[in-house]
């Protein structure tokens, strides 16, 4: 019985002393105000990264970094020619122990340029000419930007709302978000799901692994995959989808279409063609309803070992039909091929 006590007694010591080493306490923090800046360069570590725009002419400073095993730790931040830079010192050990917290208040032309290697980012109300983030790991969060957007990450989930402007987007792992942006955009990820929506502006997307999903567009895009499904839902402009392993799936779009797969089903609803349109499948059926009256279109359709339908022919191999000024060309190994 004695024996159990004690056990019990060095159990609970034990659960002390490892709270008193996780509790963190801050051991650097600024509090300053600034005059004149137009560019902030921010050089984190293990930090929360918050810069807010607003109406006013002064930049406000509030940071901290909070640890438990690293009191030396130190937020250094410098002002010249119009450029202020911060930079928070990196724990020689046990980084996973440190957290930082950078919090500005700008005008909002104010260019910013964030180095993150563990935190979220938040960027708000920006018009400066260019909005830059690198970053390791943690969530990217931006919102109503009017400038142009350079975000590198290495994993970490991006949400991008309101942007007006050019987004330059490079991930390895995370799952990307745009709505109601206008402007261009390219994102190239390797695997995570992407989800565009009311987005007005030409748009390039390539993934290795993920979903692709894009509603509500005006304008041209362009879509590559390598494992995951399309799906283009009520979109005006040009289609060019190529994808490996997975299916595209269209519906109410008018434009022209040209899309590539290899193994993969195509289909598509409400579709209404306005020029020459093609589309490709190694081994994957293809199945479109148009809504262009038939006057306006004229198919070109071959298969090895597929079934051609177009209206209410029927046939094998090869299928030339109409005389329409829009040509539609499409050609399958071994999958089905209709238009209706």
């Amino acid at each position: 019985m004695r024996k159990t006590h004690q056990l019990l007694t060095l159990f609970i010591s034990l659960l002390f002393m490892t709270h008193l080493i996780n509790a963190q306490s801050i051991v650097s923090s600024v509090e300053k105000d600034y005059s004149g800046i137009h560019t902030i360069i921010i050089n984190g570590y293990y930090s929360r990264v918050e810069v807010m725009g607003t109406s006013t002419s002064q930049t406000i400073l509030k940071a901290n970094i909070s640890s438990s095993l690293h009191p030396y730790l130190n937020i250094h931040h410098k002002s010249e020619n119009g450029t202020l830079t911060i930079t928070v010192d990196t724990p020689k050990s046990n980084p996973d122990n440190t957290k930082g917290l950078i919090r500005l208040s700008v005008p909002s032309r104010t260019n910013i340029a964030v180095k993150n290697t563990n935190g979220q980012v938040l960027l708000q109300n920006l018009t400066g000419t260019k909005q830059s983030i690198n970053t390791t790991l943690g969530k990217i969060h931006l919102e109503n930007i009017s400038a142009t957007v350079d975000i590198k990450t290495v994993s970490g989930d991006v949400t991008v709302a309101g942007l007006k402007g050019q987004l330059e987007l490079s991930a390895q792992l995370g799952n990307h978000i745009l709505r109601r942006c206008s402007g261009e955009a390219s994102i190239n990820t390797g695997r995570g799901h992407v989800t565009v929506s009311d987005f007005n502006g030409p748009l390039k997307i390539q993934t290795s692994s993920g979903r692709q999903t894009i509603k509500m567009m005006n304008g041209n895009i362009d879509l590559t995959s390598k494992e995951g499904d399309l799906t283009i839902n009520n979109i005006k402009g040009h289609i060019n989808a190529e994808s490996t392993s997975g299916q595209v799936n269209i519906e109410q779009a008018s434009g022209t279409i040209s899309i590539n797969t290899v193994a993969g089903s195509q289909t598509g609803k409400s579709v209404r063609l306005t020029g020459n349109s093609t589309f490709t499948s190694l081994s994957g059926n293809i199945y479109f309803q148009l809504i262009n009256p038939k006057s306006e279109l004229s198919f070109l359709m071959k298969s090895k070992s597929g079934i051609l339908k177009a209206y209410s022919n029927t046939v094998k191999r090869s299928l030339a039909l109409g005389s329409g000024p829009i040509k539609i060309n499409s050609q399958t190994a071994s999958g089905n091929q209709t238009f209706y």
